[in-house]
């Protein structure tokens, strides 16, 4: 097999290329659908589908007018002008139509919401897939690299090393989902860093009045429904100083998985709190993992009541990992640092000044 790779069925040829175009498309939408239903939506359903619409067809006709456009010449001089068209395509005209059809149809309906940040992801997932399909191509697609003498220098089906610009890209996108799935970890401190200000609401309603474009009756439903899950909705009106510890924790935990985040720290949840309330809040934790189904990292010195409800643990000493594992795996390796930490003894391997 060669380039460019194809699908061979019965006496039928399919390219990888349209493949992988097709299963990019469908796989994104489909990641959409799961991120809407888990997120929720600001925007209604009909101006959503309004929206998608604009997006599709801007990003049809972006692609193949900046494809085409890339040798205008050939274009206008050709006998086969829209065959010639509807052959030539780029990504970047594909996301610069997308943008303008979005924002033309928002204009429209006039729909003033953001309307882009449930697209990301799918979209960034979309375009790996498909420029896997590109690189299939090898050089019958035109955005292949240029010749190149570097070790990773490829044969892209001319026999000439090239760079492998298609891999670069994926890469990239990679390294653009990493990013931005970092940047959307949410933390809960030891304190809460409740406003005093503030209700119970309020503190809650916070990072949605401000991280988003939500309608306040949409705020106030979803707010209500998070408070309802941590058994706050009757001290919705309170402030921070009516509060009892455990509450001031709860509330501090609504408030950041309001956001429905990916990533959860947690420093020290149950400091100050005494067992009962402690473990509540540890309970609280673990509904919120299975509800949402984010990866949470807890520090903290409430050994073992916490073990009830992790899958691995970590011990640290002196700046490095020296224990990681699952619990029973920990328990039969009997390391005594372990064993001293959870005795409380003063005598072992951990020394403390």
């Amino acid at each position: 097999m060669g380039f460019p790779y194809t699908l061979h069925i019965g006496t039928t040829a399919i390219l990888w290329h349209v493949i992988f175009e097709a299963l990019g498309i469908f796989v994104a939408f489909r990641y959409y659908l799961i991120l809407r239903k888990k997120q929720g939506d600001t925007i209604s359903k009909m101006n959503r589908v309004w929206i998608i619409c604009g997006a599709t067809a801007g990003a049809i006709l972006g692609s193949r007018i900046i494809g085409s456009l890339e040798n205008a010449p050939e274009w206008f001089s050709s006998p086969a002008f829209w065959y010639y068209f509807n052959g030539n395509k780029t990504l970047v005209g594909g996301l610069l139509g997308g943008l303008v059809g979005v924002e033309l149809v928002k204009k429209i309906i006039k729909e003033k919401h953001n309307s882009g940040d449930l697209f990301t992801f799918p979209l960034i997932l979309g375009m790996i897939i498909g420029r896997i399909g590109c690189f299939s191509a090898g050089i019958y697609e035109e955005t292949y690299g240029f010749p190149a003498k570097l070790p990773w220098a490829m044969n892209l089906g001319d026999g000439i090393p090239r760079h492998p610009v298609t891999l670069y890209e994926i890469v990239y996108l990679l390294l653009i989902w990493i990013v931005l799935a970092r940047l959307k970890k949410r933390f809960i401190f030891q304190e809460g860093a409740l406003f005093d200000s503030l209700t119970v609401f309020e503190n809650v309603a916070f990072p949605l009045r401000e991280k988003t474009a939500m309608k306040e009756p949409e705020i106030k439903d979803r707010v209500f429904v998070e408070l309802e899950h941590m058994g706050l909705k009757k001290d919705a009106h309170k402030y921070p100083a009516e509060l009892s510890g455990g509450m001031r924790k709860r509330t501090s935990l609504a408030r950041a998985m309001i956001m429905q985040p990916s990533i959860m720290l947690f420093d020290e949840p149950t400091t100050g709190l005494d067992p009962i309330i402690g473990q509540s809040i540890l309970n609280y934790i673990q509904l919120c993992h299975r509800r949402l189904g984010f990866t949470g990292i807890i520090v903290t010195h409430d050994v073992p009541r916490v073990f009830t409800i992790v899958q691995k643990i970590a011990m640290m000493d002196d700046g490095r990992i020296i224990i990681n594992g699952t619990y029973d795996e920990i328990v039969r390796q009997g390391n005594p640092a372990f064993q001293q930490f959870l005795s409380g003894s003063i005598d072992g391997p951990l020394h403390y000044v």
